[in-house]
């Protein structure tokens, strides 16, 4: 139904990527960073790709957290991979709807 399309994309458009970005690449990175910055970087993005549940989609999650801890790192500020998670995740969400 649409009320339960719209909740939906709201929560996969916007709450999800502010949280995740806020577990994924702060706190998660800086949990790892004693490891040193690669391995972090690396185990950060492995984990991102499999709390997703989506076996297929592994490989493109895995470099789209890479992209979105770099993002972070260069930037110094966590909106910047939060709009990317967002645009990402609404992209998905339209091709899911378009698709049917």
């Amino acid at each position: 139904s649409l009320p339960e399309i719209i909740i939906i994309g709201i929560t996969t458009i916007i709450f999800a990527p502010i949280g995740e970005e806020i577990v994924f690449r702060r706190m998660l990175y800086g949990l790892l960073f004693p490891l040193g910055s690669v391995k972090a970087l690396f185990l950060t993005s492995f984990l991102f790709s499999i709390a997703h549940f989506y076996l297929v989609g592994i490989p493109g999650l895995f470099f789209l957290a890479l992209i979105l801890q770099l993002l972070y790192l260069h930037t110094r500020n966590l909106w910047c991979p939060i709009q990317v998670h967002m645009i990402f995740n609404a992209l998905s969400v339209i091709a899911v709807l378009t698709s049917k």
